[in-house]
């Protein structure tokens, strides 16, 4: 089957990256203020979704990312 999305299996659950997810979207909101209001919905962290810190490039300032499992994408969709 061919995904639209990159999805990822983790702890046996289905995950996918909420930037993707945005981007799949084609939503015109500015993504941080979009992941916001999505996570207003009454998401749960570490049931719902998770926050990962990214390993960048020595010189650049840590960012993180939100992966958001099948749960929740269901959910908003």
């Amino acid at each position: 089957m061919n995904n639209l999305i990159k999805i990822t299996e983790k702890n046996g659950e289905n995950t996918v990256s909420a930037k993707e997810l945005h981007q799949f979207l084609g939503s015109n909101e500015q993504f941080g203020k979009w992941i916001k209001r999505m996570l207003g919905y009454g998401y749960t962290q570490g049931v719902d979704y998770e926050t990962l810190a990214l390993l960048v490039p020595a010189g650049e300032h840590n960012k993180t990312w939100t992966k958001v499992i099948k749960k929740e994408r269901n959910t908003m969709l």
